[in-house]
């Protein structure tokens, strides 16, 4: 659906490339450090942990740390805002 919304606002004006915005990429990427520091894999006193999900940079490697039903809802329609297209 994400998808098929970003090729038809494309192709309606007469674009061949999308990429996201760099301050709405930075901002999804504080929101997802936030909410991994939240998980429990990581010591609730120090945020750090060695194990398998956490990476030599202490960054937690886990597909989404959000509820599925919300990103869905997130995902539920393109926001050509998002994006600087060319």
């Amino acid at each position: 659906r994400y998808i098929a919304e970003s090729v038809v606002t494309m192709i309606e004006d007469g674009h061949t490339r999308m990429a996201v915005r760099e301050d709405v990429f930075e901002d999804y990427n504080e929101k997802l450090d936030a909410a991994s520091r939240e998980l429990i894999w990581l010591d609730a006193g120090t945020g750090k942990d060695e194990n398998y999900y956490v990476n030599d940079s202490g960054r937690v490697q886990v597909n989404s740390p959000w509820r599925i039903d919300d990103y869905d809802q997130w995902l539920a329609h393109m926001r050509p805002e998002d994006y600087v297209f060319t």
